[in-house]
């Protein structure tokens, strides 16, 4: 029997209700912020600490540009600690990105679970898509986290290569625009951002699309990669407007956080008690929506990639 193909706005629907139907896994991606946030902050503290750049380093220091290359003259006679230091970080920051994909592996399992449960169709019942239990996110996370590593990996260096590539050409495109006309580099410079954006915006929902796949049983990280540069090839449209939706939400979170923040700042003054408190817990609930987009997110690319991987749509 052949499934309809779902548009956008239909991927992003089934993503809402596979998100209602495993809730759980809002206070999970805020548990996964909290834990890659303190990791990293503990990393480059303990770094610097190793280094001495805490030591040789104050806050006086960056207002005087000469006594900042002075200090940092004295911090590299010291290499052996900054060796250790940048290695300490390293170490730390790849701790980092094993804790983000291990949660992340169950996250986008347990939603591409739900989403494969779930009957098809464009208005399927929220409760359908519930497959959370701490049982199962800890088995897909234990099962998916390696493979979600190397994808993570594989993605991110080509990402960098080709972006570096990109930049490298509109900056050198730009600085001969210069040489003609100072009004035309600064207009090109503007243009110039925007495939950059676009190829952002299309690398994620390809990384997106990867990990969806890499949950599957056998599913190979270069076999999920050229999977998911297929279903983009086929749903490019669909793929660019879900991420436009939510990048359009997450602007509009900004929007209303921002400010608040900045008011309820100015609002209770710099220092106290109250201040601190405000301002933690508006960063708790900015964090709040981010998991709730977050996972809306990918259950939209999950449910526009299990439809096109489904029988009649070129998928087995």
């Amino acid at each position: 029997m052949r499934n309809s193909r779902l548009s956008a706005v239909d991927c992003v629907g089934r993503g809402i209700s596979n998100l209602r139907g495993n809730w759980e896994l809002v206070p999970t991606v805020f548990l996964q912020l909290v834990a890659c946030a303190v990791l990293t902050v503990l990393g480059l503290l303990a770094g610097g600490v190793i280094a001495g750049a805490t030591s040789l380093l104050s806050a006086d220091d960056f207002s005087d540009v000469d006594r900042l290359l002075e200090r940092f003259q004295a911090l590299s006679m010291s290499w052996p600690a900054v060796a250790v230091g940048l290695s300490t970080v390293f170490i730390v920051l790849t701790l980092v990105s094993l804790v983000y994909c291990w949660f992340q592996a169950g996250i986008v399992s347990t939603l591409e679970r739900g989403e494969r449960q779930a009957p098809p169709g464009a208005k399927t019942q929220w409760p359908l898509f519930r497959t959370f239990s701490i049982r199962n996110l800890m088995g897909w996370s234990s099962g998916s986290a390696w493979r979600f590593f190397w994808l993570l990996g594989w993605m991110l260096l080509l990402s960098t290569v080709i972006l570096a590539v990109m930049t490298g050409l509109a900056a050198v495109l730009t600085f001969l625009i210069q040489r003609a006309s100072g009004a035309g580099a600064l207009v090109f410079g503007c243009l110039a951002l925007l495939p950059i954006i676009g190829f952002g915006l299309t690398l994620n929902v390809w990384f997106a699309i990867g990990q969806t796949l890499v949950t599957r049983d056998q599913g190979t990280v270069l076999g999920a990669s050229r999977t998911a540069l297929e279903i983009l090839r086929r749903r490019f449209g669909a793929a660019v407007v879900i991420a436009l939706l939510f990048v359009l939400a997450s602007l509009v979170s900004a929007i209303i956080f921002v400010p608040l923040t900045q008011g309820m700042t100015i609002a209770l003054g710099d220092g106290g008690l109250a201040a601190t408190v405000v301002q933690l817990l508006l960063m708790a609930a900015q964090w709040i929506v981010s998991a709730i987009l977050s996972i809306a997110f990918f259950g939209s690319v999950v449910a526009l990639t299990c439809n096109e991987l489904a029988p009649g749509q070129g998928g087995s």
